[in-house]
């Protein structure tokens, strides 16, 4: 594989965001606890010794952000915000 330019691990899926949305995803390891927060970055880092596209993300009621794989964000929806918040 040498000379040849690997994909990038959730290339597909960071196209569907962009900064200022809003976004949720489930904690791993957690029994479905959900996390509500607004993108502020997008970009590419390495993982494990691979390129994955990542987001920077301020969740709501805080003020630090945390990144998050961009294959593990959903956008969120007002029907969403509701489910997430009743958690």
């Amino acid at each position: 594989m040498e000379g040849k330019e690997r994909e990038v691990f959730g290339k597909k899926a960071s196209k569907k965001f962009k900064i200022g949305d809003l976004a949720y995803w489930n904690k791993l390891g957690s029994d479905g606890e959900k996390h509500l927060g607004v993108i502020i970055d997008l970009f590419e880092k390495e993982i494990g010794g691979r390129p994955v596209y990542c987001a920077d993300i301020i969740r709501v009621g805080e003020s630090v952000p945390v990144t998050v794989p961009a294959i593990a964000l959903k956008m969120a929806s007002e029907i969403k915000i509701d489910e997430i918040q009743d958690n």
